[in-house]
């Protein structure tokens, strides 16, 4: 299961803002295979539970039962259904929020109070062996390169405040935590 979130219906007359569409896609592999016909992608990601899977699938599923079916319920690249569920704007309600929402719920939101995509991305490919994340290129044309794996002992379940490396966008500097 994928949940994508984004600007994806209606854009308002200010351009950052417009209908938030989270697209929930039933095969994560057809999804990833759609998006790696476009570009390049860098995943982070961390194991979990089968309770904090069904955690986080919950917290997306009331979102969706609140929402409302979009546009017949199509999704890019089709396996799925598209909702309606708030709107969008670039500076407080996007895919970076959307997805800590998701990981707060099993408390591993590793992006702290942090609202801006852009900055986000920093801050993980700067700290993700810090944080404990394993990370993978997703590469335009097919090809999935792991290029880091996390140390199974890594402890992940207080990501919490007291994980989240500080990042000062003014300089673009980060503090990675200690480990207890």
């Amino acid at each position: 299961m994928v949940y994508d979130f984004g600007r994806y219906g209606h854009v308002n007359t200010i351009p950052t803002t417009g209908d938030g569409i989270l697209n929930v896609y039933k095969d994560g592999n057809a999804y990833l295979q759609s998006e790696m016909t476009d570009r390049n992608s860098v995943g982070y990601s961390a194991p979990t539970s089968v309770d904090q899977d069904k955690a986080i699938m919950n917290h997306y599923k009331q979102e969706t039962d609140n929402g409302q079916v979009y546009n017949g319920g199509a999704v890019p690249g089709g396996g799925g259904t598209a909702y309606k569920i708030e709107d969008y704007s670039i500076f407080s309600d996007n895919c970076l929020t959307k997805s800590a929402e998701g990981l707060n719920e099993v408390n591993m939101n590793w992006v702290g109070k942090e609202n801006d995509p852009r900055n986000a991305s920093v801050t993980l490919e700067k700290n993700y062996r810090a944080i404990g994340l394993s990370r993978t290129e997703y590469n335009k044309g097919g090809e999935v390169k792991r290029t880091y794996t996390a140390p199974a002992q890594q402890p992940m379940q207080n990501f919490g405040e007291i994980k989240v490396p500080h990042y000062n966008s003014e300089d673009h500097t980060s503090v990675a935590p200690k480990p207890h």
